[in-house]
């Protein structure tokens, strides 16, 4: 996935689904292996979104249901109680049963990315992708000030600066205490009638 589009493309499902980026990737690669197909791919995983918002069944499994359907096998499509009959599983083609579903289940996803748990697993994930990206800026940031590209030598130098802002803390805090104890020791200052 390393095409600008389609990391672009499970960025912006992450961000308006609140489902994570490990969710999606193996998903959307179940349904491009299977399809070959981009658009395709693309429009399966709007619909496994689809179906797991609307069962509860994980993405990825709904994916592997979704791509063993359009390869022909349409037993777990029955498993995931989506109201298509037996009749419409056997008779129907593929794309009949997806119109079928995208009509029964359209907006299920955003339905729950609307919820009040959907918005919580929104702001998860967009708070995890912050994580990352600020962790990756301090790890590449340690490197660059390590003046190496080893990571070995920019963790012994993070450990070193942490260590070194630990004893600051520390002197800073005892430096305070001392200052605090001298106020204490001494009288008050009485200056134009206010007490200093």
């Amino acid at each position: 996935f390393a095409a600008t589009g389609v990391t672009t493309y499970i960025d912006n499902l992450q961000r308006a689904t609140g489902v994570s980026e490990d969710q999606l990737r193996p998903a959307f690669g179940k349904l491009i292996r299977a399809t070959s197909d981009l658009g395709k791919a693309q429009q399966l995983l709007a619909l496994t979104l689809d179906i797991s918002a609307s069962t509860g069944i994980g993405v990825t499994e709904v994916a592997k249901g979704l791509s063993q359907a359009y390869l022909g096998n349409r037993k777990a499509l029955n498993a995931y109680n989506t109201g298509l009959t037996k009749a419409e599983l056997q008779l129907k083609s593929f794309d009949e049963i997806q119109e079928i579903l995208d009509t029964r289940l359209k907006g299920a996803a955003t339905d729950a990315a609307s919820t009040y748990s959907g918005q919580l697993a929104i702001l998860t994930e967009n708070a995890n992708q912050a994580k990352e990206a600020i962790g990756k800026g301090l790890v590449d940031s340690f490197i660059l000030l390590a003046g190496d590209n080893s990571v070995e030598i920019a963790t012994e130098k993070m450990e070193k600066f942490g260590d070194q802002i630990a004893y600051a803390l520390v002197g800073a805090s005892d430096l305070l205490k001392k200052i605090l104890d001298i106020g204490k020791a001494t009288e008050p200052v009485v200056i134009n009638g206010k007490t200093m």
